[in-house]
Parts: C-alpha cells; structure tokens; sequence
C-alpha cells in the first residue's frame, strides 16, 4: 500500500509508548467537513501544511488526550491516501472506554479516522472508503486478523468497548451502506489477493516444471526426491550438485559426475526434483 509515515512524535500518546499486539481494527471518521490529510497530519512535504499548527503532532490535540494510528483523506495533490502517525505496535487513544473496556487497550486494536467531508459528495466517499477497506485488508494479512474484527466506532460502543458515538455509520447510510457491506469490500480484497497468490505459485511451478535440461547441465536435487524409479536417495548425493549425462528423455533425467568430479552415479530422476545451478555451455 502507498502509506505516508508522519508520526505525532510530540503526541502524548506517542510519547507513552504502550506496547500492544493488534486484535482487531476501528474504523472512525472525524465528525469534521475537512476532508484534508493536513488538518490532522504534520507533514507539509506529502500532504500541504497546516498553517494554524492544529495538526495532532502535539502533546494534546485540541487540549485532549487523542491520537489514532492513521487518517485517511486528501494529500497535497488531492489523491486519497493513508498516513500512520503512530506505530502500529503502540496502543492508541481513540475509541474512549465502554462498560467492558476499551479497544485502545484491552483488548487493543488498531484504529484510523476517515477524514469526513460535508457527508453528501458520492465520489469522495467511494474514494476514501475503498481506501479505507484496501488499508483494512492490508492490516488483516499484516496481523492475520479476520474480517470480523473490523467494527466502527459505533460497533465497539455496542460491544462494550467504546464511547457512544455513531461513526462512520451516520455517513454510510447517506450513501445507502453499513459496515457489513464495508466489511464484505475487505472480504473481496482478501480473496483477490488470495487467488493472485495462487496463481503465481502455478505459473511458478509451471515454469519450473518447464525447465529443459541437457547434457552437461549442473543441477542440484531437492530435498524430498527420490530416483525415477521412487526409490530413496541418500543424504550425501542430495547434499551435491551433479552434471546431467546425455540427452533427458520426456522428464527423466540422468545424473552422472557430481561437481567435484570425485563420483559418479549414473542414476535417473525426475526433472521436476532438479533445480539448475549452470547450464553447459554449448
């Protein structure tokens, strides 16, 4: 993901430096028509500056002990992105404490603001909520979290674990949605990225397996091989490298001299067992 790094240094809560393992993730959004990364992010060079100094790199943003792990909204060029103003491995101050305890600590999840607008533009909205459902995905494979850890602001209020406020569902049904629709966005990155990362190991394996080898080749043999006959192969032969002898016939292939020249074996394998090390030069 393209993340902006900005951390509030001068923050309280960066300062305190509580040490947490994520468990989940809170979705909020700021309950302010400023749409802007600046207003809450010190970092003039990614996202403009904040001429009135009221970005939450301060010890008590304004004058309370507050800070999230990332905002989401515009940078400088007007691009919506993501920027971390605390570590992730730190416990924030964002959702407040409900009747059972509070997801900024116990347990502690990960927490982002959604810089809101004036809660009516369709496009604003598509943007920084696909932001936000890329970023919640991204944070799940991080942290191996599944999907039904991401709540909002509301959500962790209704469980126990938060202060009464109604964010970001109160923008969500402008534009006819909720958290579940939200939380079946992130679901659908997961499974993409999924099927992309299985893709590549078949297109991968397919290119191994279409390894052509030949007479005079050094390779080397995988540990889990066995002859072409599926007898077992001892640890020392596996341990070397060897030159390929003659021309290999479909996938079997003969391995003869190791690369030290100080044996020979004569023996068949299948290709799909061999990894080439040098190819002979013709």
């Amino acid at each position: 993901m393209d993340i902006i790094k900005a951390y509030a240094v001068k923050n309280l809560c960066y300062i305190a430096a509580k040490k947490m393992t994520p468990s989940g993730i809170v979705v909020h959004s700021t309950g302010a028509n400023n749409p802007n990364l600046k207003r809450y992010v010190d970092c003039p060079q990614e996202v403009g500056e904040n001429t009135y100094g009221n970005h939450w790199n301060t010890a008590k943003p304004d004058g309370r002990n507050v800070c999230v792990h990332a905002f989401i909204g515009y940078d400088k060029n007007k691009k919506v992105r993501v920027a971390e103003i605390l570590p992730l491995n730190i416990c924030c101050w964002g959702v407040g404490k409900g009747s059972k305890g509070s997801y900024n600590s116990s347990p502690a999840y990960i927490q982002f603001e959604i810089c809101e607008d004036g809660l009516k533009d369709a496009t604003y909205y598509k943007q920084a909520f696909a932001v936000a459902a890329e970023y919640c995905a991204y944070l799940c494979e991080k942290y191996g979290l599944s999907v039904d850890k991401i709540v909002s602001h509301k959500e962790a209020h209704q469980k126990g674990y938060g202060s009464n406020h109604g964010d970001p569902e109160h923008w969500m049904k402008n534009h006819g949605e909720a958290m579940n629709d939200f939380r079946k966005k992130v679901t659908k990155l997961l499974l993409s990225d999924s099927k992309q990362d299985e893709d590549k190991e078949i297109k991968d394996s397919a290119k191994k397996e279409a390894v052509a080898f030949k007479d005079g080749d050094l390779v080397s043999i995988h540990k889990n091989a066995t002859y072409y006959t599926g007898t077992s192969i001892p640890s020392w032969v596996k341990s070397q490298n060897w030159y390929v002898r003659g021309t290999p016939k479909g996938d079997r292939v003969v391995i003869d001299k190791n690369e030290a020249g100080t044996n020979a074996i004569c023996s068949p394998i299948h290709s799909k067992y061999l990894t080439l090390v040098k190819a002979s030069v013709s």
